[in-house]
């Protein structure tokens, strides 16, 4: 009684599908409202082979279908918020080995393009944001961008082929948030 496999391990079983947003949904979460690729500056030129390089966000390459982006996350075991269009929101996934209580995934024409992950903070910390940073320093090299606006630290790394990746450490209504953001 009750000492089989859940229905998650069942043959053939498919998790059932997240609701939709309704039309004029904004995310609560103050990091998630709007989001836009970063434009590298005018004189920044990629080299092939230098900068960032990935092909896929969570294990879902670049440029593919909403469709097929929500069976691969329901199958690969990600609890799936809700989703639009053009964001598909997750809770408690893992990105550069670390734990991101808030994802998202955003679509372009129905494509993946890019992701933001964000860990909140009720204290001022900056221990995420700087080891994310020596990591891509060690991986790309010095950022090609770098603001500190108001508190808010933002820096961008360009690469080949469109793709960027971001981090940024904000203080948002008296709470802290490191958020990284990537895609092309």
């Amino acid at each position: 009684h009750g000492h089989g496999p859940g229905p998650g391990h069942r043959p053939g079983y498919r998790p059932p599908m997240p609701p939709r947003m309704p039309i004029g949904y904004r995310h609560p979460h103050p990091v998630f409202r709007g989001w836009a690729r970063p434009l590298p500056p005018p004189t920044f030129h990629p080299v092939y082979g230098y900068g960032p390089s990935f092909n896929s966000i969570l294990g879902i390459t670049l440029g593919t279908a909403l469709d097929l982006s929500l069976n691969t996350l329901l199958n690969s075991g990600y609890t799936i918020v809700n989703y639009s269009d053009d964001v598909v929101y997750l809770n408690g996934v893992n990105q550069m080995n670390l734990y991101w209580p808030s994802a998202a995934l955003y679509y372009n024409g129905g494509r993946l393009y890019g992701s933001r992950f964000t860990y909140p903070q009720s204290y001022y910390d900056m221990t995420r944001y700087n080891l994310l940073y020596n990591n891509f320093c060690r991986q790309y090299g010095a950022p090609i961008e770098q603001v500190n606006n108001g508190g808010a630290i933002t820096t961008t790394w360009y690469g080949y082929g469109n793709r960027f990746v971001t981090l940024e450490f904000n203080a948002i209504n008296g709470n802290y948030y490191t958020t990284l953001s990537y895609g092309n």
